[in-house]
């Protein structure tokens, strides 16, 4: 699994968490885990999943760039290459 595929599911995950605070949601999945969890605590994990899997989207997309192709002095196109970092 690379790193983009791990950024969207924590994302995903981070979603799914937030979406577990509303009380009609718990009510209506009823699983005795989120009992004992309170809101506030998964809001902040809801919120670390999220911005893990953001950092991590965000970290793997810079590492292409597009660099000019040249004919004399006029550019005809770009190539999008990897960077070696």
């Amino acid at each position: 699994m690379n790193r983009k595929t791990i950024g969207y599911i924590l994302s995903v995950l981070g979603i799914i968490a937030f979406i577990l605070t509303f009380d009609t949601v718990k009510a209506a999945i009823n699983l005795p885990v989120l009992g004992t969890i309170t809101n506030s605590i998964l809001t902040i994990i809801a919120i670390v999943l999220v911005v893990i899997g953001i950092l991590l989207l965000y970290k793997t997309s810079s590492k292409e760039k597009d660099v000019p192709i040249y004919k004399e002095k006029e550019v005809i196109g770009f190539r999008r290459i990897k960077s070696k970092s």
